[in-house]
């Protein structure tokens, strides 16, 4: 028989033990989910350090989706991901900023970093505004795919497809393929060695700056690159 003296050592000491399993597995709960996924938040946001002159090349390959002049003097790059929440956030932005810096000497260019051990659609919606551009329909399917970032899925694109009035057929022959596999793979694969670890992630010229910011913030960088 077990004493009440010896009982209630025997249960504190029993919820140490649980106390300091649970702080452990909170602990690499934290960490796993970090890393799983990288995206930032705006509380995190950060004005990265400039890059090198073999990253820099890395930025804008010219096969990516682009708006402006080819030898414009501030080029704008995202890097992003459809179901990324944040990207979403700051998509009004970016579509302000082009409007506002239409016929000047900026481009807008966007790249694909789909996190698939975290977001399972968002290679398949890569996909689908790649697709999309085929028919000259790149950011009509880009807008759509963040408003319904939240329920994508084979149907879905069909269905955004099909809404955008665009053929369907070959449509759905550009995905089945995966046709622009090697496309995604290289922006994800320039995006590593770039250093990238989350989205959204954007580049003004060399400058690297990694979060949802604010349209005035964009504005400021963009305009002090014009005036160099």
């Amino acid at each position: 028989m077990v004493h009440m003296p010896q009982a209630k050592q025997f249960i504190a000491f029993f919820g140490i033990i649980v106390a300091v399993f649970l702080a452990a597995l909170l602990t690499l709960v934290i960490k796993t989910s970090y890393e799983s996924v990288p995206e930032r938040t705006q509380s995190t946001q950060q004005k990265d350090q400039i890059l090198s002159v073999s990253q820099l090349a890395l930025i804008d390959n010219g096969l990516a989706f682009s708006l402006g002049h080819e030898d414009a003097k501030v080029v704008v790059v995202e890097f992003l991901d459809y179901q990324c929440e944040f990207c979403k956030h700051v998509s009004p932005t970016l579509q302000r900023l082009t409007e506002d810096y239409k016929d000047t000497s900026v481009r807008f260019v966007i790249r694909h970093f789909p996190l698939q051990d975290t977001h399972p659609f968002a290679y398949k919606a890569s996909h689908a505004a790649l697709c999309a551009r085929e028919q000259n329909a790149f950011l009509p399917m880009h807008n759509l795919l963040f408003q319904h970032n939240q329920r994508l899925n084979d149907l879905v694109f069909a269905q955004l497809a099909s809404q955008l009035h665009i053929d369907v057929d070959v449509f759905a022959s550009c995905m089945a393929d995966e046709k622009y596999q090697s496309l995604i793979r290289k922006d994800v694969s320039d995006a590593v060695d770039i250093g990238i670890t989350g989205v959204p992630t954007f580049f003004i010229n060399k400058q690297r700056l990694t979060g949802a910011f604010s349209l005035q913030d964009f504005k400021q960088a963009i305009d002090h690159e014009l005036r160099r």
